[in-house]
């Protein structure tokens, strides 16, 4: 079996749960991101990662890359702005932020296409801010019952 290896970028698409800060992995210790982008790129996009239908005239795929390297080494997501320069604010990139992403794709040991993130360059930037959800005291509650 060949290992095909292959760089490319997938440019001008929407970024939904980034998790690309050191810290602020996903639920699996991955740096992650959701790639959403209107429907008609279907086609472009299929090569990347298995395509879901989010409504609305959507499609999205996950893209992820672990922490470490294969040899234990600690790697990163390089997160970059519009002029290549560093990105500050990786913490706080948002839903809807709209982006470049570097990927990385190779045979795995089970013969299948994966897809690595490598890099995202930031085009417009949208800040996650938390919601303030406000409930309201239980009066009765007893800390025992949860």
């Amino acid at each position: 079996m060949t290992n095909t290896l292959k760089t490319s970028i997938i440019r001008n698409i929407e970024l939904r749960y980034p998790r690309l800060a050191k810290g602020k992995l996903d639920a699996y210790g991955k740096y992650s991101v959701q790639v959403v982008a209107d429907a008609s790129r279907r086609a472009e996009l299929e090569p990347f990662g298995k395509i879901k239908d989010l409504g609305d005239g959507k499609i999205g795929f996950n893209v992820s890359r672990y922490p470490l390297d294969k040899n234990k080494k600690p790697v990163t997501v390089d997160v970059l702005d519009a002029k290549k320069e560093s990105f500050k604010m990786v913490d706080k990139i948002g839903n809807g932020t709209t982006a470049n992403l570097k990927v990385f794709q190779y045979m795995n040991p089970m013969g299948n296409m994966s897809t690595r993130l490598m890099a995202a360059q930031i085009i417009d930037f949208v800040e996650f801010v938390a919601e303030n959800v406000d409930f309201d005291a239980i009066p009765d509650a007893v800390e025992e019952d949860f």
